[in-house]
């Protein structure tokens, strides 16, 4: 699938992505019906065509509109907030689209998500200074509008973890379109940890610039057979075209056929099941690092009780259901964990991480590095680094530290020569 180092004087700074930034501010319910309106009454020639939208036929438009039908059938608001060009609603946890069909909402595991120094959640920020979530019994679920999924040609294209991968829609794109600096090592495992640092890469867009990530990969592969490979994968992500931001967001992905035809990021389809109501999946983060300081998340998975658990900073977010993957791999455990940076462009590829190679100071890293055994435990991995594009990204051989256990750096400026 595809650190560490600190400027002289540099200061290290755990942050606490909450729910939101500062900027959030409180909707009415009566938005959630204009919206559902929006859908019913939006049309395809008010689309097709126009600047800024890529949809491709009027079947296509229509098959948006009946994903976002389906998608908000029976779900219940509880008011909502705005944020960075987003609206969340505040959904009741039961009537989330993840949770259709599911007899019970699962139990998070007991034990706490491996943490990073000190609390790694603090209480949102907003204008007025009072936290802003949502209340309890309810999640944050970020809208899918009709606007953002016309700029995508098909639903199917929107799924997919970039445009670029759907081939049969996009034949003049040479392959492959993603690029890699990460770490692996191929164990069984029930999902790990780590913290992140966490930038704001400039991404092109007019030079067909598509995404940066930084993230973890829970894979489950078989020998021979790239189709069954199933994936639970989660960290910060800049993508302006699907989010309508240039700020990094929290985000999360799976497949469970090689990115072919499952998959989707966040609650954008019926997969994820959400238990939190501060932590805004898809949501803009408030805070990035500097030259003089750094802002890291703890991220995390954990396969436990037949459900991929989420972790971010000290909280259970949520879980992908066993059920997703289908007898595969990951319905059991997986087989090989990653952890490392990937962007995606078409002859131009956008800055990892920083910006800077993994050499350099000021460099991007990932620490604390760690899977877990079968017992849940989280033990020392024994990462290989892998390096598709010298030229553009680096990772430093992973290192090891009382203080900051398991650790390398990663990162670099892009360019043309990917």
């Amino acid at each position: 699938m595809r650190k560490w180092m600190f400027a002289a004087g540099g200061l290290l700074s755990l942050l606490a992505l909450s729910a939101e930034p500062a900027a959030a501010q409180s909707i009415q319910a009566a938005s959630y019906a204009q919206f559902q309106q929006s859908v019913t009454g939006a049309r395809a020639q008010d689309y097709i065509g126009h600047p800024g939208f890529k949809v491709q036929s009027a079947a296509a438009f229509e098959e948006m509109r009946g994903h976002l039908q389906q998608m908000y059938s029976g779900v219940v608001t509880r008011g909502g907030y705005t944020q960075d060009n987003a609206t969340f609603d505040c959904v009741t946890v039961a009537s989330q689209p993840g949770a259709s069909g599911l007899r019970q909402i699962a139990a998070p595991p007991s034990l706490s998500p491996a943490s990073a120094e000190g609390r790694s959640h603090l209480e949102p920020e907003t204008l007025t200074g009072n936290a802003q979530h949502c209340s309890s019994g309810t999640i944050p679920l970020r809208r899918v509008t009709i606007d953002q999924l016309a700029r995508f040609r098909t639903l199917r294209e929107f799924f997919h973890k970039s445009p670029f991968d759907a081939h049969v829609l996009r034949p003049d794109i040479a392959q492959p379109q993603h690029k890699y600096a990460f770490t692996y090592q191929y164990v069984t495992n029930y999902g790990g940890s780590s913290a992140i640092s966490v930038y704001d890469p400039v991404i092109k867009t007019a030079n067909d610039e598509v995404f940066s990530l930084t993230q973890h990969w829970y894979v489950g592969t078989v020998s021979n057979d790239d189709a069954a490979t199933q994936t639970a994968e989660t960290g910060w992500q800049v993508f302006p075209e699907f989010y309508n931001t240039t700020k990094p967001v929290l985000f999360i992905y799976y497949t469970a056929d090689d990115y072919n035809n499952t998959g989707c990021y966040n609650l954008t389809c019926k997969a994820f099941v959400q238990i939190s109501n501060t932590w805004a999946l898809g949501g803009a983060m408030p805070h990035v690092s500097t030259a003089t300081s750094v802002v890291q998340v703890q991220f995390g998975y954990y396969f436990h009780g037949g459900n991929w658990w989420l972790s971010i900073g000290n909280d259970w977010v949520g879980y992908y259901p066993a059920t997703l993957y289908k007898g595969g791999q990951l319905s059991k455990a997986a087989n090989l964990i990653e952890y490392g940076g990937e962007t995606v462009g078409s002859t131009i590829w956008p800055p990892m991480g920083s910006g800077k190679f993994a050499n350099a100071a000021g460099a991007s890293y990932q620490h604390k590095i760690q899977y877990r055994n079968g017992a849940g435990k989280l033990v020392k991995p024994s990462l290989t680094v892998d390096l598709p594009s010298p030229a553009c990204y680096t990772a430093t051989v992973p290192a090891f530290s009382a203080k900051w256990l398991t650790y390398f750096n990663y990162g670099g400026p892009g360019g043309t020569k990917c």
